[in-house]
């Protein structure tokens, strides 16, 4: 699974500016079209498979999580509300408290990353 997992991450388009070449894109499109392509599954089912993770991750609420094997884990965490600059000018700004999304990714993907 790991040669699979680095060939499906790791061949990505470039990014359409032409001033980063380096710099590597993938758009949900092709994600959906690659997932499709090596699994046999018809893109629309791929994209549902998506679109639903996505709704169940925005679902979630502070001390929730999704844990995978495959992918890693989601979750939510309260971030309280502190000052901040504005770096334009300098000012103190009140940054409101907010839930925010965090993610681990599972180790053999951690691995395949730090292997490069």
């Amino acid at each position: 699974m790991h040669q699979r997992l680095r060939r499906s991450i790791f061949r990505i388009g470039t990014n359409a500016n032409p001033d980063k070449e380096t710099e590597r894109v993938m758009v949900q499109e092709e994600l959906i079209r690659r997932i499709a392509a090596d699994t046999k599954v018809t893109q629309p089912v791929v994209k549902a498979v998506l679109d639903e993770l996505g709704y169940k991750i925005g679902n979630l609420k502070p001390g929730d999580e999704i844990r995978t094997a495959a992918i890693g884990t989601f979750s939510v965490s309260h971030q309280n509300g502190r000052m901040g600059r504005n770096p334009k000018t300098g000012a103190w700004v009140e940054i409101d408290p907010k839930n925010v999304v965090k993610f681990k990714a599972a180790k053999h993907i951690r691995d395949a990353i730090n292997s490069v």
